[in-house]
């Protein structure tokens, strides 16, 4: 997969998110974080701590920084030969797989950001972008998922699947917000 692509549907998912959270009314409120969440992890190695700049997006205005408070996001586009079934089938002693990767990494960025949740967003060549969430975190959220997968996985716990636009059409940004208080 090109990195513009990827960069591309990253900035496709601000957009998204900026006016799903603004009810609207704008479309700039979140945008890639520096190197993809990377400058964070470098200057973690070395003790310090980064501000707004875990995971794959960050706030760029504070009426969206509540949440960025709660939720570190990973973003993944491509990865057309890896599905969630790959989790499902492989042997015991298979090297870990790309969303276990995934996982592990939202997971260690949540951690560094201090957030109390992780959102995983991916979308395959012409499919509909998924969204991974831990179990706690849709139990808190208002909506049944019409389609939704639950995932048990050994290292990282339940995991619930949807798909993305599902999620922002029916949790409202006000539940969210609410999590945080």
């Amino acid at each position: 997969m090109s990195k513009s692509k990827g960069n591309a549907y990253e900035r496709k998912v601000c957009r998204e998110l900026s006016i799903w959270w603004s009810e609207g009314e704008r479309d700039d409120l979140f945008w890639k974080t520096s190197n993809s969440g990377g400058r964070a992890t470098t200057r973690a190695k070395g003790g310090k701590k980064t501000v707004n700049s875990h995971g794959d997006i960050a706030a760029t205005d504070l009426s969206a920084q509540p949440l960025i408070d709660l939720i570190t996001f990973e973003i993944k586009r491509g990865y057309n030969k890896f599905s969630i079934q790959d989790l499902m089938d492989k042997p015991n002693k298979a090297a870990e797989q790309k969303y276990e990767e995934w996982f592990r990494k939202v997971g260690a960025s949540r951690v560094l950001a201090g957030t109390p949740y992780w959102m995983l967003i991916a979308q395959r060549d012409r499919r509909e972008s998924l969204l991974f969430i831990p179990n706690q975190l849709y139990n808190k959220l208002d909506y049944i998922a019409s389609r939704k997968v639950k995932l048990i996985t050994e290292k990282f716990g339940l995991i619930v699947c949807t798909l993305f636009s599902e999620f922002i059409r029916l949790v409202e940004p006000e539940e969210i917000r609410s999590l945080k208080k």
